[in-house]
Protein backbone atom coordinates (compact mmCIF):
# COMPACT_ATOMS: atom_id res chain seq x y z
CA UNK A 1 0.00 0.00 0.00
CA UNK A 2 2.62 2.45 0.70
CA UNK A 3 4.19 1.85 -2.61
CA UNK A 4 0.95 2.05 -4.21
CA UNK A 5 0.75 5.56 -2.12
CA UNK A 6 3.97 6.81 -3.52
CA UNK A 7 3.37 6.08 -7.01
CA UNK A 8 -0.34 7.89 -7.02
CA UNK A 9 1.76 10.67 -4.92
CA UNK A 10 3.87 10.57 -8.47
CA UNK A 11 0.78 10.42 -10.55
CA UNK A 12 -0.63 14.20 -8.48
CA UNK A 13 2.35 15.44 -8.90
CA UNK A 14 2.75 14.92 -12.37
CA UNK A 15 -0.84 16.44 -12.88
CA UNK A 16 0.07 19.43 -10.93
CA UNK A 17 2.67 19.84 -12.85
CA UNK A 18 0.69 20.35 -16.41
CA UNK A 19 -1.37 22.21 -14.58
CA UNK A 20 1.07 24.93 -13.82
CA UNK A 21 2.16 24.85 -16.94
CA UNK A 22 -1.14 25.49 -18.45
CA UNK A 23 -1.11 27.86 -16.11
CA UNK A 24 2.29 29.97 -17.14
CA UNK A 25 1.03 28.92 -21.36
CA UNK A 26 -2.21 31.06 -20.67
CA UNK A 27 -0.75 33.68 -18.50
CA UNK A 28 1.76 34.19 -21.48
CA UNK A 29 -0.51 34.01 -24.00
CA UNK A 30 -3.23 36.85 -22.11
CA UNK A 31 -0.07 39.36 -22.36
CA UNK A 32 1.08 38.63 -25.92
CA UNK A 33 3.62 36.55 -25.50
CA UNK A 34 3.68 32.87 -27.86
CA UNK A 35 6.52 30.55 -28.44
CA UNK A 36 6.28 29.89 -32.32
CA UNK A 37 7.73 26.11 -31.67
CA UNK A 38 7.24 22.98 -29.29
CA UNK A 39 6.41 23.86 -25.89
CA UNK A 40 8.44 22.49 -23.01
CA UNK A 41 11.74 21.91 -24.35
CA UNK A 42 14.99 23.65 -23.85
CA UNK A 43 15.01 26.47 -26.30
CA UNK A 44 11.26 27.09 -24.80
CA UNK A 45 11.89 27.25 -21.30
CA UNK A 46 15.26 29.14 -22.01
CA UNK A 47 12.77 31.69 -23.65
CA UNK A 48 11.25 31.88 -20.46
CA UNK A 49 13.80 32.52 -18.13
CA UNK A 50 14.50 35.73 -20.78
CA UNK A 51 11.35 37.59 -20.10
CA UNK A 52 11.00 40.52 -18.66
CA UNK A 53 7.70 42.54 -17.81
CA UNK A 54 7.78 46.19 -17.32
CA UNK A 55 4.90 46.10 -14.60
CA UNK A 56 6.41 44.75 -11.34
CA UNK A 57 3.26 42.94 -10.53
CA UNK A 58 3.15 40.75 -13.88
CA UNK A 59 7.14 39.93 -13.69
CA UNK A 60 6.44 38.71 -9.76
CA UNK A 61 3.59 36.65 -11.75
CA UNK A 62 6.38 35.36 -13.88
CA UNK A 63 8.52 34.16 -11.31
CA UNK A 64 6.08 32.65 -8.99
CA UNK A 65 4.83 30.36 -12.05
CA UNK A 66 8.32 29.71 -13.01
CA UNK A 67 9.23 28.60 -9.72
CA UNK A 68 6.23 26.21 -9.38
CA UNK A 69 7.10 24.74 -12.47
CA UNK A 70 10.93 24.29 -11.61
CA UNK A 71 10.11 23.07 -8.08
CA UNK A 72 7.16 20.25 -9.42
CA UNK A 73 9.83 18.87 -11.79
CA UNK A 74 12.11 18.80 -8.68
CA UNK A 75 9.58 16.64 -7.10
CA UNK A 76 8.93 14.43 -10.19
CA UNK A 77 12.34 13.73 -10.89
CA UNK A 78 13.22 12.46 -6.77
CA UNK A 79 9.56 10.53 -7.40
CA UNK A 80 10.93 8.62 -10.29
CA UNK A 81 14.51 7.72 -8.67
CA UNK A 82 12.72 6.01 -6.04
CA UNK A 83 10.00 4.32 -7.96
CA UNK A 84 12.61 3.17 -10.11
CA UNK A 85 15.09 1.75 -7.29
CA UNK A 86 11.81 -0.15 -5.98
CA UNK A 87 11.25 -1.46 -9.25
CA UNK A 88 14.16 -3.33 -8.79
CA UNK A 89 13.96 -4.50 -5.52
CA UNK A 90 13.47 -8.86 -5.47
CA UNK A 91 9.72 -7.78 -4.85
CA UNK A 92 8.99 -6.57 -8.36
CA UNK A 93 11.96 -6.88 -10.44
CA UNK A 94 10.51 -9.84 -12.24
CA UNK A 95 7.19 -8.74 -12.77
CA UNK A 96 8.80 -5.08 -14.17
CA UNK A 97 11.26 -6.83 -16.84
CA UNK A 98 7.76 -8.72 -17.70
CA UNK A 99 5.31 -5.78 -18.50
CA UNK A 100 8.51 -3.69 -19.95
CA UNK A 101 8.74 -6.02 -22.52
CA UNK A 102 5.28 -4.98 -23.79
CA UNK A 103 5.52 -2.14 -26.46
CA UNK A 104 4.44 0.80 -24.93
CA UNK A 105 5.12 0.08 -21.30
CA UNK A 106 7.64 1.33 -19.29
CA UNK A 107 9.24 0.84 -15.65
CA UNK A 108 6.56 3.39 -14.53
CA UNK A 109 3.56 2.49 -16.46
CA UNK A 110 4.42 -1.31 -15.22
CA UNK A 111 4.73 -0.24 -11.15
CA UNK A 112 1.32 1.85 -11.82
CA UNK A 113 -0.80 -1.71 -13.15
CA UNK A 114 1.69 -3.69 -10.10
CA UNK A 115 0.92 -1.24 -7.65
CA UNK A 116 -3.01 -0.55 -8.52
CA UNK A 117 -4.02 -4.03 -9.10
CA UNK A 118 -1.31 -5.81 -6.45
CA UNK A 119 -2.84 -9.59 -7.12
CA UNK A 120 -3.83 -10.74 -10.35
CA UNK A 121 -4.60 -13.59 -9.03
CA UNK A 122 -7.54 -13.09 -7.26
CA UNK A 123 -9.07 -12.54 -11.71
CA UNK A 124 -10.13 -15.65 -12.37
CA UNK A 125 -10.28 -14.41 -16.05
CA UNK A 126 -9.07 -11.40 -17.98
CA UNK A 127 -12.60 -10.51 -18.33
CA UNK A 128 -12.79 -9.76 -14.78
CA UNK A 129 -10.02 -7.31 -14.68
CA UNK A 130 -11.22 -5.87 -17.69
CA UNK A 131 -14.19 -5.17 -15.75
CA UNK A 132 -12.64 -4.01 -12.28
CA UNK A 133 -10.51 -1.47 -14.61
CA UNK A 134 -14.03 -0.08 -16.38
CA UNK A 135 -12.74 -1.34 -19.59
CA UNK A 136 -15.59 -3.30 -20.42
CA UNK A 137 -18.54 -1.99 -22.54
CA UNK A 138 -21.90 -1.06 -20.53
CA UNK A 139 -24.83 -2.60 -21.65
CA UNK A 140 -28.79 -1.31 -21.81
CA UNK A 141 -31.16 -3.90 -21.95
CA UNK A 142 -34.75 -3.32 -22.66
CA UNK A 143 -36.97 -6.86 -23.67
CA UNK A 144 -35.49 -8.91 -26.13
CA UNK A 145 -32.74 -6.18 -27.05
CA UNK A 146 -29.74 -5.59 -26.08
CA UNK A 147 -27.40 -2.56 -26.63
CA UNK A 148 -23.90 -1.64 -26.32
CA UNK A 149 -22.81 1.71 -25.18
CA UNK A 150 -19.11 2.80 -24.20
CA UNK A 151 -16.40 1.68 -21.26
CA UNK A 152 -18.37 1.88 -17.89
CA UNK A 153 -15.20 3.70 -16.87
CA UNK A 154 -16.47 2.52 -13.03
CA UNK A 155 -12.92 0.84 -12.20
CA UNK A 156 -9.33 2.07 -11.43
CA UNK A 157 -8.68 5.09 -13.78
CA UNK A 158 -5.00 5.09 -13.26
CA UNK A 159 -4.41 1.76 -14.76
CA UNK A 160 -6.94 2.74 -17.36
CA UNK A 161 -5.51 5.75 -18.14
CA UNK A 162 -2.18 4.07 -18.44
CA UNK A 163 -3.18 1.26 -20.67
CA UNK A 164 -4.76 3.41 -23.04
CA UNK A 165 -1.39 5.82 -23.39
CA UNK A 166 0.13 2.16 -24.04
CA UNK A 167 -2.29 1.14 -26.65
CA UNK A 168 -1.32 3.65 -28.72
CA UNK A 169 1.70 2.45 -29.62
CA UNK A 170 0.07 -0.29 -31.09
CA UNK A 171 -0.58 1.78 -34.03
CA UNK A 172 3.41 1.26 -35.30
CA UNK A 173 4.38 -1.05 -37.83
CA UNK A 174 4.42 -4.58 -35.49
CA UNK A 175 8.10 -4.90 -35.77
CA UNK A 176 10.55 -5.85 -32.79
CA UNK A 177 12.17 -2.69 -32.03
CA UNK A 178 16.27 -2.71 -30.95
CA UNK A 179 14.58 -1.41 -27.86
CA UNK A 180 11.83 -3.83 -27.65
CA UNK A 181 14.40 -6.74 -27.94
CA UNK A 182 16.84 -5.93 -25.30
CA UNK A 183 13.61 -5.87 -23.02
CA UNK A 184 12.72 -9.30 -23.90
CA UNK A 185 16.25 -10.32 -23.45
CA UNK A 186 15.70 -9.21 -19.46
CA UNK A 187 12.53 -11.74 -19.21
CA UNK A 188 12.67 -15.76 -18.85
CA UNK A 189 11.65 -17.37 -21.73
CA UNK A 190 8.57 -18.45 -21.03
CA UNK A 191 7.32 -13.78 -20.60
CA UNK A 192 8.73 -13.17 -24.47
CA UNK A 193 5.39 -14.84 -25.89
CA UNK A 194 2.74 -12.88 -24.99
CA UNK A 195 4.72 -9.63 -25.38
CA UNK A 196 5.38 -10.73 -29.18
CA UNK A 197 1.99 -12.06 -29.96
CA UNK A 198 0.32 -8.74 -28.38
CA UNK A 199 2.63 -6.98 -30.78
CA UNK A 200 1.02 -8.35 -34.26
CA UNK A 201 -2.86 -9.09 -33.01
CA UNK A 202 -3.12 -5.34 -31.34
CA UNK A 203 -2.04 -3.37 -34.54
CA UNK A 204 -4.05 -5.92 -37.10
CA UNK A 205 -6.97 -4.44 -33.64
CA UNK A 206 -6.10 -1.27 -33.88
CA UNK A 207 -6.05 -0.93 -37.64
CA UNK A 208 -9.53 -2.63 -38.35
CA UNK A 209 -11.05 -0.74 -36.31
CA UNK A 210 -9.77 2.58 -37.84
CA UNK A 211 -10.75 1.12 -41.37
CA UNK A 212 -14.52 0.28 -39.81
CA UNK A 213 -15.06 4.54 -39.07
CA UNK A 214 -13.97 3.96 -35.29
CA UNK A 215 -12.58 7.15 -33.83
CA UNK A 216 -8.55 7.16 -32.44
CA UNK A 217 -9.52 7.23 -28.84
CA UNK A 218 -12.23 4.58 -29.40
CA UNK A 219 -9.64 2.20 -31.10
CA UNK A 220 -6.95 2.78 -28.49
CA UNK A 221 -9.81 1.60 -25.27
CA UNK A 222 -10.47 -1.38 -27.16
CA UNK A 223 -6.85 -2.17 -28.19
CA UNK A 224 -5.94 -1.51 -24.36
CA UNK A 225 -8.92 -4.22 -22.73
CA UNK A 226 -7.10 -6.73 -25.04
CA UNK A 227 -3.69 -5.57 -23.42
CA UNK A 228 -4.56 -6.44 -20.39
CA UNK A 229 -5.43 -9.76 -21.05
CA UNK A 230 -2.25 -10.43 -22.08
CA UNK A 231 -0.63 -8.81 -19.05
CA UNK A 232 -3.13 -10.87 -16.93
CA UNK A 233 -1.16 -14.00 -18.47
CA UNK A 234 1.67 -12.64 -18.24
CA UNK A 235 1.39 -11.61 -14.36
CA UNK A 236 -0.16 -15.18 -13.35
CA UNK A 237 2.82 -16.96 -14.38
CA UNK A 238 4.74 -15.24 -11.88
CA UNK A 239 2.88 -15.13 -9.76
CA UNK A 240 1.64 -18.89 -9.84
CA UNK A 241 5.89 -19.55 -10.17
CA UNK A 242 6.53 -17.22 -6.61
CA UNK A 243 3.93 -19.90 -5.09
CA UNK A 244 6.06 -22.91 -6.13
CA UNK A 245 8.96 -21.40 -5.07
CA UNK A 246 7.64 -20.66 -1.48
CA UNK A 247 6.16 -23.84 -1.26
Amino acid sequence: ESVRDLVRCRDDVMSDLMSAKQRMNHFLIRHGYHFPRTNWTQEHLKWISNLEFSDRNLQNVLSIYNNEIEFLEMQLEELDKEIHVIAETEEYNEKVKALCAYRGIGVLTAMIIIAEVIDFSRFSNPRELMAYLGMVPSEYSSGQSVRKGSITKCGNKRVRRALVEAAHHYRHHPTISKIMRKDLEKTQPQFRIAPVKALKRLNKKYYSLIYRGKKVQTAAVAVGRELIGFIWHSMILIENEIAEISN
